[in-house]
């Protein structure tokens, strides 16, 4: 004698909660786990008098730095008003 499982339907799903449900995967994906990653941030929009030394001094407060890059003109040495952290 077999038994037949029962089957049960879902009901239908809404285009909003398959949309929810596909980025919150997405998220899960993008989560970073107890490891230490290091990374790079790029900084936009640096006025002329900001340099490197106040770069420093200001994002070492968010944690530690282990290089900066400020890129500058090759002809005129200036900042062109960005930087790698």
């Amino acid at each position: 004698m077999v038994k037949e499982a029962k089957v049960t339907k879902r009901p239908p799903i809404t285009s909003s909660e398959r949309r929810k449900r596909l980025m919150s995967r997405r998220f899960d994906k993008m989560k970073v786990s107890g490891t230490k990653a290091d990374g790079v941030v790029y900084i936009g929009h640096i006025p002329k008098g900001f340099n490197e030394d106040e770069l420093r001094k200001f994002f070492e407060q968010f944690g530690p730095i282990s290089k900066l890059i400020v890129a500058r003109s090759k002809t005129t040495a200036r900042p062109k008003g960005y930087a790698f952290i």
